[in-house]
């Protein structure tokens, strides 16, 4: 996707020990790009610990929402700009805020698709985009058609997901091309 090479971080804002007010266990609400690999580290998290980890996966705008009215304990955002966010509005200590992993965007097609091979390929069949309102990656997308000059194209797009994983489901089911997604959703069957 050009030279340039854009990587996005995730961020934890507060340590997994921190439990919830009830004492009952942890209210987690994570970016669905997070899903990927946070559902193995919670299982042996609560199987080390017999502690009870509830987690909301969805846009991490959606998910930033839904924790600054809820009693969430821990907010996962799969981009900085979110991050930022919590932080300006004081929802989090900046202290607890750290680095858990690197997502890189990618074009993502189901297996055997040949005919899409670059950006302009991409968009000249029927892709989807998550929305850039609610999901990290969707901003980047966002960011990444204005600095190809095809701003226009947004508009076109099949699909305009709330979570990335909704939008990976629209791809592996047949209903786009391909999408602007993380590199890290090709580990995922037929993608």
């Amino acid at each position: 996707m050009g030279a340039q090479k854009y990587i996005f971080l995730l961020f934890l804002t507060l340590p997994f020990y921190r439990c919830t007010k009830s004492g009952e266990g942890i209210s987690i609400f994570a970016g669905s790009i997070t899903k990927i690999f946070l559902d193995e580290i919670n299982l042996r998290y609560e199987g080390e610990n017999r502690t009870k980890l509830s987690v909301q996966y969805g846009g991490s705008g959606v998910m930033l929402s839904q924790f600054i009215y809820g009693e969430g304990d821990i907010y996962i955002s799969a981009c900085d700009g979110f991050m930022r966010k919590a932080l300006e509005m004081k929802m989090i200590e900046p202290s607890s805020v750290f680095r858990l992993t690197s997502l890189h965007p990618a074009i993502v097609v189901r297996k055997g698709e040949r005919g899409i091979k670059d950006f302009n390929s991409l968009i000249s069949r029927e892709f989807g985009i998550a929305n850039p309102e609610e999901v990290c990656i969707g901003k980047l997308t966002e960011e990444i058609f204005k600095q190809f000059g095809k701003e226009e194209f947004i508009k076109k797009a099949k699909i305009y997901s709330h979570s990335v994983l909704s939008l990976t489901n629209a791809l592996l089911i047949g209903s786009v091309d391909g999408i602007i997604g993380w590199e890290e959703l090709r580990s995922l069957p037929a993608a």
